[in-house]
């Protein structure tokens, strides 16, 4: 299976831009490319805001963001699902270690230096990160500010282009 699954990515990564089945399961596979969008943004500087409250130094608590997102008044759910991808741009890390059923998602994330960085507009990052299978493939050579996400909204029909 895992040479399979290296077969496809190698295929997928060589220039197959509209994606292919795989041959074993037939889920669709292809690259993404990904850039930080509004709602990313604001979930950063939620995380920000709890670790300056709570973890001045931010390097000794973690913080479960998906029950923090709940407990934040207004803030839609919808929001809990693309900030993990900001481990791809370095704004976040995940708390290494697994949970009893063997998972590494454990939801426990802090924001990084370089994180603090872009959202204090210090540093410019990455426009895109071309994802496949949610592991980073590469980033861009073109640089966005933070202000340059702020009307960024999440595009699917850009997302499954292949141009």
């Amino acid at each position: 299976m895992a040479n399979v699954l290296a077969k496809l990515r190698q295929q997928v990564i060589n220039g197959r831009r509209e994606g292919t089945r795989c041959p074993c399961c037939t889920q669709y596979a292809r690259e993404y490319d990904r850039t930080i969008t509004s709602s990313m943004v604001w979930v950063l500087s939620l995380i920000h805001k709890w670790f300056k409250q709570n973890d001045p130094n931010y390097d000794q608590k973690w913080l479960h963001v998906e029950n923090h997102l709940r407990e934040v008044p207004n803030t839609p759910a919808s929001l809990r699902g693309d900030f993990p991808k900001l481990k791809h741009w370095g704004l976040i890390e995940q708390r290494p270690g697994t949970r009893p059923d063997g998972s590494n998602r454990a939801g426990y994330w802090r924001i990084t230096k370089k994180g603090i960085d872009f959202l204090n507009s210090n540093i410019q990052v990455e426009k895109y990160a071309t994802i496949f299978d949610g592991n980073l493939i590469r980033m861009s050579n073109d640089k966005i500010w933070v202000v340059d996400c702020l009307n960024v909204k999440f595009d699917y029909s850009k997302l499954m282009s292949t141009k």
